[in-house]
């Protein structure tokens, strides 16, 4: 009672001493408060049942064993879950726990026979009166136990940083140390709970001092330090054996009675003087067995800066260092990290060849803890030390994920002039130690000894980047020239076919006026040649009309005032208009017009007037870079469908047997004023074979289309005017525009979404 009483005042101690220490700020603290308050409980109710103030009717020690193991065991299960940093547990992740302690719970009501210990009969559970309850718990324990032992060596076969495993394989001896002493405190049969009591107090301090701890002692050092003390040990004593046994069996010339103690004195001697080189050449093997190859701090400097003399170019110098430091340090792998200071933040830029294609950047602030620590001081920064030392708790979280994702051990800062220029980040080493003082203090110097090559070639670097852009401003001048010669030569055209354009049916309607005049002054004017003059007429000042009309709509398109009235429209209705005004001139020419999929096609809303004009002009492109008796063929499908199966866009696509259009030429045509042919070979008419127009047909085209918020564009197999590859326009509409739900004053012109093909494949064609 009173030792029981004297561990449940221990474990109240240890709860106020993790208040003082702010458990509560950390998950693994805040469950470790509750195990301890559980634990203290546990232990005054020891003390009351054996110092029977508790009735036993009242409280079986049986019931005290299945109650303690299965609480013991949940609230172990949950501290070990948050000390390997699994912070948040899924609620079905604790189904079978709560399962198991259903399941004993019930059974223990109904005292269920067992099934195992009447069956095999079992001596080692004799003592306690055994029920299926009972065997359920001694199997859900062990369960349990072996699963978060299970865990906890993932975890530590997974964790790359040394002294993150540190921790865990820490946290390997100490959670057998808390089971174990759970389960014999929790049975109440002398002397076996109190064994227990020590075991698990031994555990709980382990918990505490693991949790409390910035870093733990490293398991894997002492275990070589008492492996090396004990080779030394079993050496020095095999030497005092063998002199022994010397003494005691060598046959000596001397006389008695001091032949052995002359012998003695002579081994002794001889021990004396061979024990000193023999036990610093076994302590040499020892350590270079345990630790490995000393690191020679002048050569190693001397070497790094070998390689790294002479690179100016940044990446190369990113290769040199990080491939040395990997070979002198015993690195899995490392990073050269730039450092780029502006106005109002510093960026960080990894450049390594292991990062080739995937450059990592981001930002400190300049009043973050991380980059303060970094820029005063040389010495290498620990990832362990930005996880969990207090001056970087208050790092920003993108910086602290940042650092966390390049999986490296240790950052060397390079600072030259007080100012951060770069890092050198390592880590793992190889052998999975953690950095020592001495590899720090090296690698420090290493750092300060890549401050000039860094700033050099980050000079080169830098004049290297100024030289491209210098490039690319002219490349970028060049094609500006080019474009505004090709514009000047447009304009040149333009004015050249708009007068032509113009001119024809100014002569027209000059020519006829006058004859008219001629022939009313000479009383010849008959009723049926005025009519037909009228009629000539009227058609000269509706090509006129088209002509000046194509260049309003292309001014407007220019400033987005293109005026669209939007309602549902059939495109079956609207392509009809749009091939009405050429049927005779179709069938002039012996052209097979030709439909596939219209009538299938769900209204759309629109502008019916500027889409029949969009069409119009396609088809008399169509028409006229398409040879007598060739064909034109107009399709539609449905193009895309939303999460309720309702489709979103159509698509039209005229193709035609014609002449072709060049690679080249396929975005080129969709600009005002652009021509195929020269403008010498320009010859008016609307439908006859390579009739020219003013240059405006496509332009207007491409503005309206994009004006519903669609897309239109050309696909051919090049130019060719005897094999005729012919062309294919494309005219993708959404169902509903986007200018129907937007304000005007905020509407922008959207293009198709990627993805869309075409017959020859995905968008832009490729000539074959």
């Amino acid at each position: 009672m009173i030792l029981s009483l004297a561990i449940a005042t221990f474990y109240l101690g240890l709860l106020v001493f993790a208040f003082q220490h702010s458990f509560r700020r950390t998950t693994p603290g805040r469950r470790l408060i509750v195990f301890c308050s559980y634990s203290a409980a546990l232990m005054g109710l020891h003390a009351l049942i054996l110092g029977e103030r508790i009735p036993s009717s009242a409280l079986s020690s049986q019931a005290l064993v299945v109650g303690g193991m299965s609480v013991g065991a949940a609230f172990i299960t949950s501290l070990t879950l948050a000390y390997l940093g699994y912070q948040k547990i899924k609620a079905w992740r604790a189904v079978p726990i709560a399962l198991w302690i259903i399941a004993v719970v019930v059974a223990e009501m109904f005292q269920i026979e067992p099934w195992l210990i009447s069956r095999y009969q079992l001596s080692i559970m004799s003592g306690l009166q055994m029920t299926l309850g009972r065997e359920i718990m001694v199997l859900g324990w062990l369960a349990i136990s072996a699963a978060l032992v299970g865990i906890a060596i993932y975890a530590y076969l997974k964790e790359p940083l040394p002294l993150y495993a540190n921790r865990i394989l820490y946290w390997i001896f100490v959670l057998p140390t808390l089971l174990v002493g759970e389960i014999l405190s929790s049975w109440l049969h002398s002397p076996w709970h109190y064994v227990g009591y020590g075991i698990k107090l031994i555990g709980t301090l382990g918990a505490v001092y693991g949790i409390l701890a910035y870093r733990v002692f490293n398991l894997r050092e002492v275990v070589r330090w008492l492996f090396r003390r004990l080779i030394l040990a079993l050496a020095t004593g095999l030497l005092a054996l063998s002199g022994i046994l010397i003494v005691i069996y060598f046959p000596s010339p001397i006389p008695e009675p001091y032949e052995r103690v002359l012998l003695a004195i002579g081994v002794s001697a001889l021990l004396a003087i061979i024990y000193q080189p023999v036990y610093e050449q076994l302590a040499r093997l020892t350590r270079h067995i345990v630790m490995g190859n000393a690191i020679d701090p002048a050569e190693s400097v001397r070497l790094y800066a070998q390689k790294i003399s002479g690179v100016i170019d940044l990446q190369e110098l990113s290769e040199a260092a990080i491939r040395t430091l990997n070979y002198l340090m015993s690195t899995r792998h490392g990073y050269l990290i730039v450092a780029t200071p502006s106005r109002n933040k510093i960026a960080l830029e990894v450049i390594s060849e292991n990062r080739i294609g995937e450059t990592r950047m981001t930002h400190l602030a300049p009043s973050s803890p991380i980059y303060e620590r970094l820029k005063t001081s040389s010495y290498p920064l620990l990832q362990y030390d930005i996880d969990y030392h207090r001056d970087f708790l208050a790092a920003p979280e993108s910086e602290r994920r940042y650092f966390d994702s390049l999986e490296v051990d240790i950052y060397a800062p390079i600072v030259s002039d007080g100012r951060l220029v770069g890092l050198l980040a390592l880590g793992p080493k190889a052998n999975d130690d953690p950095f020592r003082p001495q590899e720090m203090e090296l690698l420090a110097a290493i750092a300060h000894q890549t401050v000039v090559a860094l700033e050099n070639a980050r000079l080169v670097n830098d004049l290297r980047g100024l030289n491209e852009k210098v490039n690319a401003l002219n490349e970028e001048m060049r094609a500006t020239n080019q474009r505004i010669e090709r514009l000047d030569s447009v304009k040149t055209d333009f004015i050249t076919i708009a007068s032509h354009e113009l001119r024809t049916p100014l002569t027209q309607i000059q020519g006829y006026a006058d004859l008219m005049y001629e022939m009313f002054q000479h009383g010849s004017l008959t009723h049926d040649e005025l009519e037909d003059m009228i009629n000539r007429l009227t058609m000269a000042c509706g090509r006129m009309t088209e002509v000046v009309t194509a260049m309003l709509d292309v001014a407007q398109i220019d400033i987005d005032v293109m005026d669209l009235d939007f309602e549902e429209v059939s495109l079956v209705g609207i392509l009809k208009q749009a091939v009405e005004p050429y049927s005779e001139a179709i069938q002039a020419r012996k052209l097979n017009l030709v439909s596939q999929g219209l009538r299938k096609l769900p209204p759309i809303y629109g502008d019916g007037k500027r889409l029949v004009q969009a069409f119009e002009n396609l088809i008399t492109n169509a028409i006229k870079y398409t040879p007598d008796g060739g064909k034109i063929t107009i399709t539609g499908h449905v193009l895309g469908f939303d999460t309720m199966g309702a489709p979103q866009s159509i698509q039209i696509i005229i193709t035609d047997t014609g002449i072709g259009i060049d690679e080249a030429n396929q975005q080129l045509i969709f600009d005002k004023f652009f021509r195929v042919d020269p403008v010498e070979l320009h010859s008016t008419g609307a439908t006859k074979f390579r009739g020219g127009g003013a240059g405006l047909g496509l332009s207007i085209v491409k503005g309206i289309i994009e004006g519903h918020g669609g897309r239109a564009w050309a696909e051919s197999r090049g130019h060719d005017e005897e094999r005729l590859p012919g062309s294919h326009f494309h005219v993708v509409l959404p169902i509903r525009p986007p200018a129907m739900d937007l304000p005007e004053d905020l509407f922008k012109l959207q293009n198709i979404e990627p993805g869309v093909e075409g017959i020859f494949g995905s968008r832009p064609f490729s000539a074959e």
